[in-house]
């Protein structure tokens, strides 16, 4: 059963469609921007309520529970993927970020233990963490509509699989380091595709189903 967004897995496979067809980026950018727009709160492209807003509508910290960590998880995974590997530059992440957030990790979390995630969604805030998520949907913003039909099938050179470790955003072990070999097996329309639209769908479907409970 969809939780979250019961319209957008149809703009992904439009997206899809059309990411790699030569001289269809301008297209598909403004697919993305349709897509992503409603993965993020609506400060991020400065819209109307989007899905993510519904999706937030009365939640609060104290009743987010292992919702926190898909949130952190997918941020995260956005913030690396747009940020270290399609630009090239840097991600938003600080250890200021994480100082605020209240987050005793700096990764994407994919290594934690079921009582690691239950330890992080007792510390973080919501809202910090909430505000690094909009940090992260404006600059991936910024980062596609630098792109051109050049960028679409370009892939990454072999010192990015450092900058995925020494940034912090991934670390040595198994359930971690596979991730490096995933988003590097891609070209940066891959990414767009996974993990920038379709992987946060899956998740925040997750985090519907969970505040479902709670109602």
């Amino acid at each position: 059963m969809k939780y979250f967004g019961n319209d957008l897995g149809s703009l992904h496979k439009e997206l899809s469609g059309i990411i790699r067809k030569k001289g269809k980026f301008s297209e598909a950018r403004e697919l993305f921007n349709k897509l992503h727009s409603q993965l993020h709160s609506s400060a991020v492209y400065g819209c109307g309520d989007t899905e993510f807003d519904r999706l937030m509508n009365g939640i609060n910290g104290q009743n987010c529970g292992s919702a926190l960590w898909e949130l952190w998880h997918i941020s995260r995974i956005e913030d690396i993927t747009a940020g270290i590997l399609i630009d090239g530059g840097g991600q938003v992440f600080s250890a200021d970020t994480a100082e605020k957030i209240g987050s005793p990790v700096f990764d994407t979390g994919n290594a934690m233990t079921d009582d690691e995630i239950l330890e992080f969604a007792s510390r973080v805030s919501l809202n910090a963490l909430l505000d690094y998520r909009n940090a992260v949907g404006r600059r991936t913003r910024e980062i596609i509509s630098r792109m051109t039909d050049a960028d679409v099938k370009r892939r990454f050179p072999d010192e990015a699989r450092e900058m995925l470790f020494s940034s912090g955003g991934l670390i040595h072990h198994p359930d971690s380091e596979w991730l490096a070999d995933y988003w590097l097996s891609k070209d940066c329309a891959g990414l767009i595709l996974m993990p920038l639209t379709r992987h946060q769908l899956l998740h925040l479907n997750q985090c519907g189903q969970y505040f479902a409970k709670l109602k």
